[in-house]
């Protein structure tokens, strides 16, 4: 069996994306493998090798395969490599999980609250991330995340949190705009936990 050095790109080494050379056998002839994989570039010009399978979970990404544009190098210039490497990691671990047993859902579930176990500011990139790559899974995770994180917090903390800036005296702001407040938090809140 010849070896080759492969390039990979995406491991997570303490939260920054970094490329990786790692040597892999080839199968042998008779094996026939065709796995597809897709060439992205993020912003900071980080550039990733992943598996077709995982990343059509991004609809953005599956629209520019249908489209025809993922022949060539997919841009994602909204995106650091270092959040892009979050959002490969949890596309491969997601690959094929409606054919998961019950066993192995809630397996993936815990890692699943491993995974958004973040602080405020990295939780939010990859929100943002996942919402501009539209993968709907990742969206509802992070947002649910962010309502534990608020849930029976003051009005106060939660624009801490947000970074939400009040400048509006109490007496300026009135109690009418803190109960619109107080019901955004609260939809928020009701949507995310069902």
């Amino acid at each position: 069996m010849a070896r080759t050095m492969t390039k990979i790109a995406g491991c997570h080494d303490k939260g920054k994306a970094v490329m990786v050379e790692e040597e892999k056998e080839e199968d042998p002839p008779f094996v026939t493998e065709n796995v597809k994989k897709l060439t992205l570039k993020t912003g900071d010009g980080k550039v990733f090798k992943v598996e077709e399978a995982a990343m059509v979970q991004s609809e953005t990404i599956k629209n520019m395969i249908e489209d025809g544009c993922a022949d060539v190098v997919i841009p994602i210039p909204n995106l650091t490599g270092e959040i892009f490497a979050k959002i490969v990691e949890y596309c491969n671990k997601h690959v094929g999980e409606k054919k998961l047993k019950k066993k192995e859902k809630e397996e993936l579930e815990e890692w699943d609250d491993e995974f958004v176990d973040l602080d405020r500011d990295d939780l939010f990139n990859l929100l943002s991330a996942a919402m501009y790559l539209n993968i709907e899974s990742l969206v509802d995770l992070a947002a649910q995340e962010f309502a534990d994180m608020i849930k029976n917090l003051p009005i106060e903390k939660v624009r801490e949190i947000f970074g939400i800036e009040n400048d509006f005296t109490k007496r300026k702001l009135g109690r009418r705009t803190y109960g619109h407040l107080r019901i955004f938090v609260r939809n928020f809140i009701r949507y995310y936990d069902g």
